[in-house]
């Protein structure tokens, strides 16, 4: 058991411009000497960047298939999943076949790989078929160029929504929710965590309506605590992060909110109601310590406080995070 305060959201996006020679750049895991370009982006689900850079609303890497695996010189490799919750360990070199949230067809390269908190991390690199360049699909973090990926059992769909896929799974680079709810607490290998995990994935991007759509902002510090005791409530005062200050704001399910007292960005909850009207009704839920609804799901099961995975609580707009 954990407490722990939590940055959601990403505040740029970037994709590298490769000038390499058009021969190394037919090869994945080269040295590069990237220039880089950036836009906003907002919170991200998979942590990866678009596909190109003069597209910005280009797709992003969703998915790998199991099947097809095969090394740099072309050698078949064989993948399976080892039980019904982990991905096979991928060896550097590894060359696997992928598809864009849009379906289009993509290589995925796996250049380097490092244990890291009882799983495994990648560096990745990715080209769309048919092109010579290969670049890291992975958003990176504060100083670094190169961000890592974890490869997670399960595919997400652009609202959101995980489905099992036995002949595919997905690689969740860091700077996106579903890597950054593993690295919470909430591990999706674990059975027992699957649900805690997706709630997590829709808490982190504040999809109250369980559609893909975000309602927070970038670098917006959240207080998670959940009804297991995976992750509890923080009391300690920090320099980042002050409970006094935070209020609660909402419960979450793996296909949304449960219950709402009010937004991350201070949105109005009439908003929220007239996005999904067949979803909130009038009610309090009161799970201890000030943290009470006041808009909570139809379901007579949610009523009662069943259905319900986290809670989150955080600083009522405008304060933000205190640091970038």
């Amino acid at each position: 058991m954990r407490s722990a305060w939590i940055l959601v959201g990403c505040a740029l996006s970037f994709t590298s411009t490769l000038s390499e020679a058009a021969a190394k750049d037919s090869l994945p895991c080269q040295d590069r000497s990237p220039t880089r370009s950036h836009w906003p982006q907002g919170t991200l689900l998979w942590g990866s960047t678009q596909l190109a850079a003069t597209q910005p609303m280009s797709t992003v890497l969703a998915s790998v298939k199991l099947d097809g695996a095969r090394t740099v010189d072309e050698q078949p490799r064989r993948l399976r999943f080892p039980n019904d919750h982990e991905v096979p360990a991928l060896a550097p070199l590894t060359v696997l076949d992928g598809a864009s949230s849009d379906g289009k067809p993509v290589e995925v390269a796996v250049c380097d790989a490092q244990g890291s908190g009882g799983a495994t991390r990648y560096r990745l690199e990715l080209r769309v078929k048919g092109s010579a360049e290969w670049t890291n699909p992975c958003v990176p973090g504060g100083q670094s160029q190169a961000s890592w990926a974890l490869a997670v059992r399960g595919v997400w769909d652009a609202t959101g929504a995980r489905q099992e896929n036995a002949k595919a799974f997905t690689f969740a680079c860091e700077q996106g929710a579903i890597a950054k709810c593993a690295q919470w607490g909430y591990k999706p290998w674990n059975a027992e965590h699957v649900d805690l995990h997706q709630a997590c994935t829709r808490m982190a991007r504040a999809d109250y309506c369980g559609t893909g759509r975000s309602h927070t902002w970038n670098d917006n510090v959240v207080d998670l605590y959940d009804s297991t005791g995976v992750v509890q409530r923080e009391t300690r005062e920090s320099p980042d992060f002050s409970p006094a200050k935070a209020t609660f704001e909402s419960s979450w399910s793996p296909d949304g909110a449960t219950c709402l007292a009010r937004t991350r960005k201070g949105e109005p909850i009439q908003a929220i109601l007239d996005e999904c009207p067949k979803r909130f009704v009038p009610g309090a839920m009161d799970f201890g310590g000030g943290d009470v609804c006041t808009h909570v799901r139809k379901e007579q099961s949610v009523k009662r406080g069943k259905g319900t995975w986290l809670n989150t609580r955080s600083y009522p707009p405008p304060m933000k995070a205190t640091h970038p």
